[in-house]
């Protein structure tokens, strides 16, 4: 009797996670579509507006900037969705060399520094150690992609207030962190966030845009350095993420 339960037991898990499952990709599916037809809807609809030959030049100008706004944001998705395949398939490689990690993730703070400004957020940076001893073994394409969605992701989700990029040493790890006081993320989504198909706060991630695969990729990124990644957050009160690399 005891068997036969610990088998129902099984199945009956089995069965929640397929449906689980099942769910989260409807989901994703759902999102997926409406990040492709957003952009494109933009794209054709200023497009046609163009052709108004008694349009102005301020006029002009703005609605090819929306153009472009749009289509960025479309290759974001495009390029999201072919990274995580990438990953997915087992054809991403790590190129290991030596990375100032001082350097890099200075480049990142200069080329949002401006981004922050424009919503009235404070962008700060810490950093453990000088340059010459921030030199360590790793990928900076893969490093740099991690850091900048985090960074993005800290940025969109905060509305004013402050953000903060920096690592310190613990023990045999680099822990580097991106800190902010944004809108935070509800207990309940915590554990999922970093999820296949999963979005967290669906309800207002809506009013972002964003197509949810960011935190997964940099899961799987962070899992090919050898590292990983966690996530401090309290709803209303901003989030921490750390992600931690052996020090080589």
């Amino acid at each position: 009797i005891t068997k036969q339960k610990n088998i129902d037991d099984e199945l009956k898990m089995a069965k929640d996670r397929a449906e689980e499952s099942d769910t989260l990709k409807t989901a994703f599916l759902q999102n997926m579509s409406h990040e492709i037809r957003t952009p494109l809807n933009g794209i054709l609809g200023f497009t046609k507006l163009l052709e108004n030959e008694d349009l102005r030049q301020e006029e002009i100008k703005e609605f090819i900037n929306l153009i472009k706004q749009s289509s960025y944001r479309l290759l974001d998705t495009m390029n999201n969705i072919l990274e995580l395949s990438q990953i997915e398939t087992k054809q991403v490689t790590i190129d290991y060399q030596n990375v100032m990690l001082n350097s890099l993730l200075m480049d990142i703070y200069e080329e949002y520094y401006g981004k922050a400004t424009i919503k009235n957020i404070t962008l700060d940076y810490k950093f453990a150690l000088d340059d010459e001893n921030s030199i360590i073994q790793s990928d900076p394409k893969r490093l740099y992609q991690i850091v900048t969605n985090l960074l993005s992701n800290a940025i969109k989700f905060t509305l004013n207030g402050r953000v903060e990029i920096g690592y310190y040493i613990d023990s045999f790890d680099i822990v580097i962190y991106v800190k902010d006081t944004g809108i935070g993320i509800s207990a309940d989504h915590i554990e999922k966030i970093f999820e296949r198909f999963y979005q967290s706060e669906r309800s207002i991630a809506r009013n972002y845009e964003g197509n949810g695969l960011g935190l997964a990729i940099c899961k799987e990124l962070t899992k090919l350095l050898g590292g990983s990644i966690k996530v401090d957050s309290e709803l209303g009160k901003g989030s921490t993420f750390y992600f931690s690399m052996p020090v080589s």
